[in-house]
């Protein structure tokens, strides 16, 4: 016991000692990065707060009343759908055709666009 507390007695009185430069910059710079966190969430502590149901009430309602729900009909009424096909008075399935007579009284049939030109 006795050749182990002459080490214990160094490993302690190194501490007694001054510190030395490298470790007293870690330490102000630790320090001043705590000062600084610090004051930073003081200034959030001082900035005025509100409710968030009071802030976002008034912006939901206004988005409820202007803002028109396609899935809702019987609240907004049916919408124009814009991926629709333009409405047509003429069929889309068969394209109409034009009988016609030639001399030998033959028929020709003539295929009219389905859109007018």
């Amino acid at each position: 016991m006795s050749s182990a507390s002459p080490n214990m007695n160094k490993r302690y009185s190194l501490r007694d000692q001054p510190l030395r430069g490298k470790t007293t910059t870690m330490n102000h710079l630790r320090l001043r990065r705590l000062m600084e966190h610090n004051s930073r969430l003081r200034d959030n502590l001082q900035r005025p707060r509100i409710r968030t149901s009071e802030a976002s009430l008034s912006s939901i309602i206004e988005y409820c009343k202007t803002t028109q729900d396609p899935l809702i009909p019987s609240l907004w009424g049916k919408l124009e759908d814009p991926y629709a096909l333009p409405n047509q008075n003429q069929c889309c399935c068969a394209p109409p055709y034009e009988a016609t007579t030639d001399d030998n009284d033959t028929y020709i049939y003539a295929i009219l666009p389905l859109y007018p030109l």
